[in-house]
């Protein structure tokens, strides 16, 4: 057999220790501090520091302002915001104006917020009062004018369901009745989009016992394919009889409008029959000498005073751009770059002046005048002005005239003598063309802002008879 080796003793290695620890002993105790560390670091500390909580307010009342200790957060639309943890003063805001206000609490969240955020969903019902319901419904009448503007909507230009968060609003809040402001939505309907919106609303309501205005036809289908075609019946009208630089009509039927497609947005000329009372109207538009003193009269109507004037919303950057306004010499030009409210400003300084009630006339009124002037040459220039006695001058050509009629998109339809008062709607209507235009006929209808000057824009008065 063979012997064992013999091996030489080793002496034992022996580690040093560390902190009076063994070197075993503080490894572990270290790995499992560093893991305490670690667990501290991201699941305690941010709650430490932060412990926040993310807060969803929400209400009976759509696009409600919320205000966190005098910061304004945003709306009550779904969103969330960070709040830091303890109480906090919140103010609901409507329409700019305050309606209510509340103190909420939140607690200080300490462990894994930075992995798990706490959330909470604070609802805030609003109660009714007859000053938010009006409130509630002007900024509807608004919101309804201004997305009617656009007839075209994209993905970065989307158009929101404003009927129906107002159909919403209206029963979540008690409203008794909701007629005017949705015959006023139907009415200002220009896109698909705005017809499928308003259509859910008034099934909506419809289900819940309101009055709805009546459709007789397939609302989509009047901004896709169309509803067909409509024939006019022709108009005549008698000369008026000139006196003292008018001329004088009895009034009568006509049709507005022309024969045609009933798609939008052909429905501004959509054909309708109505009645015409005694009126007389201007043969010339007003001159800028006429204008001139009512500068003179009423000096906050100057051009140095355009900026004021601006800011009340009466006129735009363009008022009396170009235009002669000296007493000095009598300037038979017409007058330009004036808006609307200016041009209501002089027929009320007139009539006063007078003792004789002038005013802007109505669409129908214009259009009976222009019938009865059919034969006159069109104007190609601002120096325009007829010979013939027999019928108002211009009023084909030379300026786009103001008319007192507002523009509602779809008012042919639905009722063109409707219960839609003028203030509602910012849009007049213009007719007759300019000089630059050609072609241009008693049925075509141009639009306007009421604050809006342009070059291509003046005023024809009408006069009570």
């Amino acid at each position: 057999m063979r012997k064992k080796p013999v091996l030489p003793e080793v002496e034992p290695v022996v580690l040093d220790k560390i902190l009076g620890l063994r070197a075993g002993v503080f490894i572990i105790i270290s790995a499992f501090a560093a893991l305490l560390l670690l667990f501290f670091l991201l699941f305690v500390l941010p709650g430490l520091v932060g412990g926040g909580t993310y807060v969803s307010f929400s209400s009976n009342l759509h696009s409600l302002g919320v205000i966190v200790d005098g910061k304004y957060q945003g709306s009550t639309e779904g969103s969330r915001y960070y709040l830091e943890p303890g109480k906090h003063d919140v103010e609901y805001i409507y329409g700019g104006e305050s309606i209510a206000e509340e103190t909420i609490e939140l607690p200080h969240h300490v462990f894994f917020t930075l992995f798990h955020h706490r959330t909470e969903d604070i609802f805030f019902q609003v109660e009714y009062s007859p000053e938010l319901e009006r409130t509630v419904k002007e900024r509807f009448i608004s919101d309804v004018a201004l997305w009617s503007s656009t007839s075209d909507y994209s993905e970065t230009y989307a158009y929101p369901p404003i009927i129906m968060n107002f159909a919403e609003d209206a029963y979540g809040l008690g409203f008794a009745d909701v007629l005017y402001e949705m015959e006023f939505a139907l009415m200002h309907v220009t896109g698909i989009q705005m017809a499928q919106d308003y259509l859910s609303a008034s099934l909506y309501l419809e289900e819940r016992g309101y009055e709805l205005p009546t459709i007789d036809f397939d609302l989509e289908s009047l901004f896709k394919e169309g509803l067909g075609t409509v024939e006019a019946a022709p108009s005549v009208v008698e000369k008026g009889k000139y006196s003292d630089g008018y001329f004088f009509f009895e009034g009568g039927k006509i049709t507005l409008g022309k024969s045609g497609e009933i798609v939008y947005p052909e429905t501004a000329s959509y054909p309708i029959e109505v009645t015409v009372d005694p009126f007389a109207i201007a043969r010339f538009t007003v001159s800028e000498y006429e204008y001139a003193l009512f500068l003179e009269a009423n000096p906050k109507w100057r051009a140095e005073n355009k900026e004021s004037l601006i800011e009340d919303g009466l006129v735009d950057e363009f008022y009396l751009e170009g235009v002669y306004t000296s007493t000095a010499f009598m300037s038979t030009k017409p007058v330009r770059n004036i808006s609307f409210h200016a041009a209501e400003a002089y027929a009320e300084w007139l009539s006063n002046e007078s003792g004789v009630q002038y005013y802007i006339p109505s669409e129908k009124e214009w259009t009976y005048a222009a019938l009865s002037a059919k034969d006159q040459p069109y104007a190609a220039s601002l120096s325009y002005k007829s010979a013939d006695m027999s019928a108002p001058s211009a009023m084909f050509g030379g300026l786009w005239e103001f008319t007192s009629t507002p523009y509602i998109p779809l008012a042919r339809l639905f009722g063109y003598d409707s219960s839609l008062s003028q203030e509602s709607v910012d849009d007049i209507i213009v007719k007759g063309g300019s000089f630059m235009n050609s072609g241009v006929d008693e049925s075509v209808v141009g639009v306007a802002k009421r604050s809006e000057c342009s070059e291509y824009m003046g005023l024809r008065l009408a006069r009570k008879i």
